[in-house]
C-alpha cells in the first residue's frame, strides 16, 4: 500500500495555525471569563459592604435599615422574598447568583445567623458584560480568524525559507542519472543541517561514480582481454574444420566451436553493455526485422537438431526508438535462451502495438527461481549458462525505461518488452 505523502512545507504550515488556533481559542476564553469574573466580583463587592452597612445599624438599633441602593431590596425572612427566588434558595441554600422571568439577574445573600435577613441586588439593569457577550464572542472569533491568517503567511513564508533548501537537494537528487552524477554541489547549500545532508550525499555519489567508473573499466579490459584468446582458439577450430576428422572428433570439434560462440557473443555483450552505460544515448528509429532475422540465424545451431520452428510475425516496416546495441543485446539474449531451452514445438516472436512477445513451447522456469530469475548469477538446474542473461536484460529495460514481464510455467514461457514506455 503506497503511504500518503505530505509535505514538510505544509506541516510546518498546518503546525503554525493549529498553535495559532489553540492560543487563540485559550486566549479568548480566559478574556471572556476574566470578564465575567470581573462583573461578578464587582456586584459581590457591592452586596459585600451592604451586609457590613447593614450589621453595623443593627447593632446600633437593632432593626434592619433601609438598602442603600434602589436596586437592593432587604427581607426579614426567606418566606417573605419572592416566589422565584425562594423556591431557588430553599433547594439551594448556598446560590449566590439567580437568573429570573423576563432577563432579570439577581445577586443574594442569605444571613445564618443574628439578625437573619434577605438581601437580594436585582442587577439586570447594571449588567454590561451579559447584553453584549454576542459581539465580545463575534469579536473573539474574527480575532482568531485574523491572527490565523496572519499566522498562516508567516508559518509559509517561514516553511518556504526553511524548506527551498531541502527541495532544491530533493530535486537535485531525484533527477541524478547513473552516469550523471552531480559534482560539487554541496557548497551550493547552507552550513546547517541541509547543507550537512548535502555534503554527506556529495561523498556518497563520489563513492558510487567511482565504483560504476572501476566497474565500466573492468568490462572494458576484461572483454578486450578475452578477445584475444577467443579469436585464437576460434581461428584453430577454423582450421581443424577442413580436415578430414571421424566423427567423434567432429562432434568434439563442433561443441568447441559452439562454446566459442556462446563465449564471443557473453563477452560482445558486455563490451556493448559498458559502452551504452558510459555513453550518451541517441535513440533512434530502427527497423526490428533485420536485427531479429540476425540474431535468429545466429543461434539457429541451438535448434539445429531439435523439432522446433521459428515463428516470426512482425511486419517489414515496424521499428522500434531505441539503439541498436541495445536492441541486438536483448533480442540475443530472450532468443537464445527460447532456442536453448525449447526442446520441440514453437518459438514465437511477434509485436503488435510496441509490445515485444518471445515465446517458446518449452519446460518453463523452475518454480524455486521464478521470482529470482532476473538477479545475476541465478540460473535453473539444467541451465548451462552462466545465469546473467537476463539480468542484463533486466538492467538494460530499468536504464532505458522499457518494460520487462517475464510469464512462465509448464507449458512454455513467455517474456514481453514494452517498448511504449521507453525515455
Amino acid at each position: 500500500m503506497k503511504k500518503s505523502s505530505v509535505s514538510i512545507r505544509k506541516r510546518i504550515v498546518f503546525g503554525f495555525s493549529f498553535s495559532a488556533i489553540f492560543i487563540s481559542l485559550v486566549f479568548s476564553l480566559h478574556n471572556f471569563l476574566f470578564i465575567y469574573s470581573i462583573e461578578d466580583a464587582f456586584f459581590e463587592r457591592l452586596i459585600n459592604e451592604e451586609v457590613q452597612s447593614i450589621h453595623h445599624h443593627y447593632q446600633k438599633t437593632q432593626e434592619l435599615p433601609e438598602p442603600s441602593k434602589a436596586f437592593m431590596s432587604i427581607y426579614p425572612d426567606l418566606e417573605s422574598a419572592p416566589e422565584e427566588i425562594k423556591k431557588i434558595l430553599k433547594e439551594e441554600p448556598e446560590r449566590k447568583e439567580i437568573s429570573g422571568d423576563n432577563n432579570r439577574h439577581y445577586h443574594v445573600y442569605l444571613s445564618k445567623k443574628q439578625p437573619r435577613f434577605l438581601l437580594i441586588a436585582e442587577v439586570s439593569s447594571y449588567l454590561f458584560v451579559r447584553p453584549i457577550r454576542g459581539k465580545i464572542l463575534m469579536f473573539f472569533a474574527i480575532s482568531s480568524l485574523v491572527m490565523l491568517l496572519l499566522v498562516w503567511g508567516v508559518g509559509y513564508w517561514i516553511a518556504g525559507k526553511t524548506i527551498n533548501p531541502l527541495s532544491k537537494l530533493a530535486s537535485l537528487i531525484k533527477e541524478t542519472e547513473p552516469d550523471k552524477l552531480p559534482k560539487a554541489f554541496a557548497k551550493e547549500f547552507p552550513s546547517n543541517e541541509i547543507g550537512i545532508l548535502a555534503s554527506s550525499l556529495e561523498v556518497a555519489m563520489n563513492r558510487i561514480r567511482t565504483f560504476i567508473e572501476r566497474e565500466q573499466q573492468f568490462t572494458r579490459d576484461a572483454s578486450h582481454e578475452l578477445r584475444t584468446p577467443i579469436a585464437s582458439i576460434k581461428g584453430a577450430v577454423e582450421l581443424f574444420a577442413v580436415r578430414e576428422l571421424k566423427p567423434t572428433e567432429r562432434e568434439l570439434l563442433e561443441r568447441i566451436s559452439s562454446a566459442i560462440f556462446q563465449m564471443e557473443q557473453s563477452v560482445e555483450t558486455l563490451l556493448m553493455l559498458a559502452r551504452e552505460e558510459s555513453s550518451n544515448q541517441h535513440y533512434v528509429p530502427i527497423r526490428l526485422l533485420p536485427i531479429v532475422e540476425q540474431v535468429v540465424i545466429q543461434n539457429a545451431y541451438l535448434i539445429e537438431e531439435k523439432s522446433v520452428e521459428v515463428d516470426v510475425n512482425i511486419s517489414v516496416q515496424q521499428v522500434v526508438s531505441t539503439t541498436e546495441g541495445t536492441l541486438q543485446i536483448l533480442l540475443a539474449n530472450l532468443i537464445s535462451n527460447a532456442f536453448r531451452y525449447t526442446q520441440s514445438g514453437t518459438v514465437t516472436i511477434s509485436m503488435s502495438d510496441n509490445l515485444l512477445l518471445i515465446s517458446d513451447s518449452g519446460e518453463g522456469i523452475e518454480d524455486s527461481i521464478k521470482h529470482q530469475v532476473t538477479e545475476s548469477m541465478v540460473k535453473g538446474a539444467n541451465s548451462i549458462g552462466f545465469g546473467i542473461g537476463l539480468s542484463i536484460v533486466k538492467r538494460i529495460c530499468e536504464k532505458h525505461g522499457l518494460e520487462l514481464k517475464i510469464d512462465s510455467d509448464e507449458k512454455g514461457t513467455v517474456v514481453s518488452i514494452d517498448f511504449s514506455t521507453s525515455h
